[in-house]
């Protein structure tokens, strides 16, 4: 039968990729692992070349997160749940975050007035994130990544092949060495010689064409490569409950963790939105803060703590003082394990709001403004 012959050939290719993942989440776990095996040695006598090592198992700590999304992608053969929205903001939180733990910066070319398009946002950002990490990637996670975005009314017999229309055009381009002609015509295939790089790419144009579009790769040996994405856009198209791009606040925020990484990442964060920033690295320490600045006639416009803090005190201990200092404190809830109960039902906690790690900056933003905007005890009762 035609069926059970796609079958086979359809598991044989999916068996071959997922080979190909795993050799690379060993590849990656290897570096992990080698790197902490070695700062762990190296910790007592020489703290500045463990720290390097450290960053370095970071690193591989994302870039296996990444390929774990890649496999997700490949594995959902659903349809996308498109829904209207503004790209601005999804392609520069996405892209934001893929910089996270890098030397790189992004030069962002994106016009506020960029056309809405039904997408997917979680496939999207996907897309946008897998493609900063391949420009990361040819560029060393130094160096600068071009990312551009522009209005395009396709008319018909175009040269790009795609049917007449209105267009988002979404380009990333890196600073590397390029890529010769041979792996340019494999670059969407996750089954060619290219490993990871197929991989990627293929689920990057997975993805498009799930959304109706096309992707195009161009590159020149020495001068680096641009993959162009585009997305069918509706020009007249206002999203529902969504804003064109982050509006800045103001006011101060306090920011209790551990873990000094998250600390700068939310620092950079708060101050893109425009608030002033105080961190501290546990829960003493917070209260300690709020009770410094109420003291002296002012008050925190929110508090975002860290829910487990090893060794010391953490959010729910620390929510306590606070609200013992100020009870309308607006203390948000932060976590990665977002299964845990009082993240789903954190007002009853005493919280006014729960962010899950990690975050992205429209997420960041959504929480302020849902703790900022309702009190504790306007919440419904169940």
């Amino acid at each position: 039968m035609p069926g059970s012959a796609n079958d086979t050939a359809r598991s044989e290719c999916l068996a071959i990729l997922a080979g190909r993942i795993a050799h690379e989440l060993e590849s990656v776990l290897n570096s992990v692992l080698s790197s902490l095996s070695l700062a762990a040695v190296l910790v007592p006598g020489n703290v500045p070349c463990a720290e390097g090592l450290l960053r370095e198992a970071e690193k591989g700590a994302l870039r296996a997160r990444n390929l774990t999304s890649q496999l997700s992608a490949f594995s959902d053969t659903g349809e996308p749940r498109l829904r209207l929205s503004y790209l601005r903001k999804l392609i520069e939180d996405s892209s934001r975050f893929s910089l996270i733990g890098t030397e790189a910066s992004c030069d962002f070319r994106l016009p506020l007035d960029l056309w809405p398009a039904k997408v997917d946002a979680k496939q999207f950002a996907l897309l946008i994130t897998s493609l900063l990490m391949h420009a990361l990637s040819a560029n060393d996670d130094r160096g600068e990544v071009v990312v551009g975005a522009e209005n395009l009314t396709l008319a018909d017999g175009n040269s790009v092949g795609l049917e007449p229309g209105n267009y988002v055009r979404i380009v990333v381009r890196d600073s590397g060495g390029g890529l010769p002609e041979k792996r340019l015509e494999e670059a969407f295939d996750p089954l060619s010689s290219s490993g990871h790089f197929g991989v990627a790419l293929a689920a990057c144009n997975m993805i498009v064409g799930r959304h109706g579009g096309m992707m195009v790769a161009r590159s020149l040996p020495g001068l680096g490569s641009a993959f162009s994405v585009y997305i069918p856009a509706i020009p007249d198209g206002v999203p529902s409950g969504q804003e064109a791009y982050a509006p800045l606040s103001s006011g101060r925020v306090l920011v209790m963790d551990d873990d000094q990484w998250v600390l700068q990442v939310a620092r950079e964060m708060l101050s893109h939105l425009g608030y002033s920033v105080v961190t501290t690295c546990d829960g003493r320490e917070a209260i300690g803060e709020y009770s410094r600045l109420s003291g002296s006639g002012g008050r925190f416009d929110a508090v975002l703590m860290d829910l487990c803090v090893p060794g010391g005190m953490g959010g729910i201990e620390a929510l306590a003082g606070i609200l013992e200092v100020d009870p309308e404190a607006r203390v948000i809830v932060s976590s990665g394990h977002f299964s845990l109960p009082v993240m789903w039902d954190f007002r009853s906690r005493g919280f006014a709001a729960a962010l899950a790690k990690p975050y992205s900056l429209s997420m960041l933003a959504g929480a302020l403004s849902e703790a900022t905007g309702a009190g504790r005890e306007e919440s419904p009762v169940s």
